[in-house]
């Protein structure tokens, strides 16, 4: 995987930044999504890839990203798991999955679930690095009853606001997914 990123030139800072929180909502959703290790795994891996198809075009990149993923050697990985990988990297900006889009029609029932939740939680923590300069230090993550609040806590010196701004703009498909209302502070 790794590999694959440095081939493609991707901006190391902010996708590990945009990794660790992703896997940080992840761990603490997980009474609510019951997701594993294996889907974690996915996830951690869409995060570092989710934007090396900038390496072709930058308005359509998430489209690009999901062709480099499933098209690639990407070592101990299945076609269906790259496919999986994928998909959650190209929904991490724009629409929401549909039926009618072939990469991910061609999935199960089960792996479409997981793409849409796994692309709604990198949704959010790639809007929490919306400026790319690692702003979001933390995230801490509670549920109650039908709200998620996300508590933010901000790098030395940092401005939330453009990533508050950021994560408010990605959140509907994570709330779609677990009917749920995402509140986001700083």
């Amino acid at each position: 995987m790794q590999h694959l990123a440095d081939t493609f030139k991707y901006e190391k800072q902010h996708s590990d930044h945009v990794a660790h929180l992703a896997v940080r909502i992840f761990d603490q959703l997980q009474p609510l999504h019951k997701l594993g290790r294996l889907e974690r795994e996915f996830l951690e891996a869409a995060a570092i890839l989710h934007e090396i198809g900038i390496f072709v075009s930058h308005s359509n990149h998430h489209r690009h990203s999901h062709y480099l993923i499933k098209n690639s050697e990407l070592l101990g990985y299945t076609d269906n798991e790259k496919e999986i990988i994928g998909n959650v990297a190209r929904y991490h900006r724009k629409s929401h999955p549909k039926p009618k889009h072939e990469g991910f029609a061609q999935l199960n029932s089960e792996d479409q679930t997981t793409v849409r939740i796994l692309s709604g939680i990198l949704r959010i923590a790639d809007g929490l690095d919306r400026t790319h300069v690692s702003s979001v230090k933390d995230v801490v993550v509670k549920r109650s009853g039908k709200k998620v609040k996300m508590q933010l806590k901000k790098a030395r010196g940092k401005n939330l606001e453009m990533e508050v701004w950021g994560a408010e703009r990605k959140k509907e498909l994570l709330e779609e997914v677990f009917d749920v209302d995402v509140e986001i502070a700083a």
